[in-house]
């Protein structure tokens, strides 16, 4: 075939040939993209709503077809299609409207549609559906579920498929919570109260703080870094000394640290400071933040005041910093002078070597919990995670005798018997457990061994709200891996002013908030004397050579 102009063959290939070739057809859209608007949202439609047209957008909760009719469940961030205690369910009428009861029947589990009826007591009636997007693989896990479904998907299904996860009722709720609290907060703070809010910065010099930093390296300054912050310790601190007097920050920190139940890497806090204020101002300011909070979210009054207990009282009797005053159980009691010079080898060489022996009373324990479960079983197993080497236990039987390990049993006096019964404040069918060893491991035990047994019996209050403060921590503890003391709190501190004689005896100004066994808060008095600061960081072993580089937070 000759080229119509006269070309060469190969001439025409590249000139001609792409104008002659034949074109594919353009195949149309059959749906244009289009803006879409809803007249109301699916949690908000009320009696109010009935005989009113509405035009709702969201994704398919739930899809049924019964007796040639079609219904499903719409739902939104604000909840489900629903009306006092009966579900207003979407309903599609064949014979009044087939084209959408056609497309009603071809949806699925989260399609996301936009649906426009009229509002009937029941249901609202669906005349037009309009398919947004739809559904093309099975679902990794179901999004609506009943309200007493137990959690199914495993948690990395979860997070691997955040943006389903985050349509769960329960995940809007959290996010919504989480929301109105820092509104309150801000509302308390700035309206009542005077403060300004401050952002800090992110990346910033490493500070002394109780954990380790994440570090992120300078492009520009190779061989440097910069530290994201664990708290805006420093930061806060320059505030208050520029005539800053009220700061507050809902503030990101960073934390290196072994992944807990109550612990993670990133978290926000609301992070507040304060200058030439005493510590019982402090104390009722948050206090009235926290019970302003409670009211407003879940019109739950708290108690006014806060029940207060020491550091050294809470230890004593709960075993714990942040004692759960909901449980119905006994308080740990120390039994060690029942078991002074006593044949039980355990626990008189515990006591020779300086240590202590505590009990906790579990009422009506003994038939609970069988002898082997006490030797091998779940409670035994909590004894041990806790660093235990056992678990001592004795049964109170219906006599008032008891039985138990057998040589505890027989190291035990009729007068040393009813003396620990009377101590332990025991009655028939209870089971005293025991711990025996250094201070600080026992409370560890026995602490753990209440939340567990309390938790499994039954024995915790989950209608009340313990809420309470922690005061007069120690100034420092010690580190036994690294030989040293090392501040409780944080290296600023301050000491109580009748304690300035010794600083490593000293009891802090500091305060923890508890709610229901859990540390929600606090905080401290800052030192303000640069001697003072000197002193309490050369005991935690910074030297003055240290502090120095230290002042500005800039990059190292």
């Amino acid at each position: 075939m000759e080229c119509e102009k006269g070309m060469s063959k190969e001439n025409c290939i590249q000139t001609c040939w792409p104008v002659k070739r034949e074109k594919k057809p353009i195949i149309p859209i059959k749906e244009s993209l289009e803006c879409v608007s809803r007249t109301d949202f699916c949690g908000n439609l009320s009696v109010d709503h009935i005989g009113k047209r509405v035009r709702l957008g969201g994704w398919v909760a739930l899809h049924r077809i019964h007796g040639g009719v079609t219904f499903l469940n719409l739902r939104d961030h604000t909840g489900i299609i629903q009306e006092g205690f009966f579900f207003i369910n979407v309903t599609t009428l064949p014979e009044e409207f087939p084209d959408t009861h056609s497309t009603v029947n071809d949806l699925r589990l989260e399609y996301v549609v936009l649906i426009e009826g009229i509002v009937r007591s029941r249901p609202v009636a669906a005349e037009k559906v309009q398919v947004l997007n739809s559904v093309k693989s099975k679902l990794p896990f179901l999004v609506t579920t009943g309200d007493d479904a137990k959690e199914t998907a495993k948690e990395e299904v979860r997070l691997r498929y955040r943006y389903l996860d985050l349509r769960r009722q329960q995940m809007i709720s959290n996010l919504m919570l989480r929301h109105k609290v820092i509104k309150l907060i801000r509302q308390y703070l700035d309206d009542r109260h005077g403060f300004v809010e401050v952002e800090t910065p992110i990346l910033s010099r490493s500070t002394p703080e109780g954990a380790r930093d994440y570090i992120v390296p300078s492009r520009v300054q190779p061989g440097t870094y910069y530290a994201l912050p664990q708290s805006p310790q420093l930061f806060k601190q320059m505030l208050m000394v520029a005539g800053f007097d009220k700061y507050y920050q809902v503030a990101r920190c960073f934390r290196d640290e072994d992944l807990r139940a109550d612990r993670q890497p990133e978290f926000t806090q609301l992070d507040m400071e304060l200058a030439f204020t005493p510590l019982e101002d402090i104390l009722e300011l948050n206090e009235n933040l926290i019970r302003y909070v409670f009211q407003e979210i879940k019109g739950i009054q708290l108690s006014n005041p806060f029940p207060r207990l020491s550091y050294a009282e809470a230890m004593r009797r709960y075993g714990s910093d942040r004692p759960d005053l909901r449980l119905i159980s006994s308080l740990m009691k120390y039994v060690s002078t029942v078991f002074s010079g006593c044949s039980f080898k355990v626990f008189s060489d515990a006591l020779a070597s300086g240590g202590t022996v505590k009990a906790v009373c579990v009422p009506s324990g003994a038939k609970r919990y069988s002898n082997s479960a006490l030797k091998k079983g779940d409670i035994y197993s909590e004894a041990i995670k806790s660093g235990a080497k056992g678990l001592p236990f004795l049964k109170v039987l219906d006599d008032g005798m008891i039985e138990g390990i057998s040589a505890l049993v027989s190291s035990l006096e009729p007068e040393k018997r009813e003396q620990l019964l009377r101590q332990c404040s025991s009655r028939s069918g209870d089971l005293i457990l025991f711990a025996v060893g250094p201070h600080t491991s026992v409370n560890k035990t026995l602490d753990r061994l209440r939340l567990f047994v309390a938790h499994e019996l039954g024995l915790v209050d989950h209608s009340a709200h313990s809420i309470l403060w922690v005061t007069d921590f120690p100034m420092f503890e010690w580190n036994s891996s690294e030989e040293r003391l090392e501040a409780l709190h944080h290296p600023f501190t301050a000491p109580n002013p009748e304690d300035m004689g010794n600083f490593s005896t000293a009891h802090a100004l500091a305060y923890d908030m508890v709610y229901n066994g859990v540390e929600i808060g606090g905080g401290s008095l800052r030192i303000h004397k640069r001697e003072v600061q000197e002193k309490v960081l050369e005991l935690v072993g910074i030297t003055s050579k240290q502090v120095k580089p230290s002042i500005l937070p800039t990059i190292s």
